[in-house]
């Protein structure tokens, strides 16, 4: 095995070493730009950052904010399943993205899609396939 292999760290937990590195992408609702400001995208990373390492359990590695859509490299334990992480994600960030943000939910009614585009990161990731996906969230 080469370190090229090897750029993300191995995840070590009782008997278990594991390396499960997923792209994760999903949008806002009815691909509303809610994040237009570096402001409003900054407190969104925090959110987020908080959430994977405080109460979900899982190793955030890059993240990227768009204004109407997210896009996630996490290490997640095999035990745990990816949907139920951004789940968590989704369903953490939806009420403080609500009350730190005022009049969000005015404009949608939840912030979130029930959509995710989610890929296993062993190779290239094309952004033309996130954009892609993003493309066709907006068409409905």
């Amino acid at each position: 095995m080469s370190n090229e292999t090897l750029r993300e760290p191995l995840m070590l937990k009782g008997g278990t070493v594991s390396k499960c590195v997923y792209n994760v992408v999903f949008c806002t609702k009815y691909c509303r730009k809610l994040f237009d400001t570096e402001e409003t995208r900054s407190l969104v990373k925090d959110i987020i950052k908080d959430l994977c390492e405080n109460t979900l359990g899982c190793n955030l590695l890059n993240i990227n904010v768009l204004d109407s859509a997210v896009e996630l490299d996490l290490i997640v334990e095999p035990t745990r399943g990816i949907y139920k992480i951004i789940r968590g994600i989704k369903r953490g960030s939806h009420r403080t993205l609500i009350d730190k943000i005022p009049g969000i939910n005015t404009r949608v009614p939840t912030i979130w899609t029930r959509k995710e585009l989610v890929r296993t990161k062993d190779g290239d990731i094309s952004y033309a396939d996130v954009l892609n996906f993003i493309e066709k969230q907006r068409k409905g």
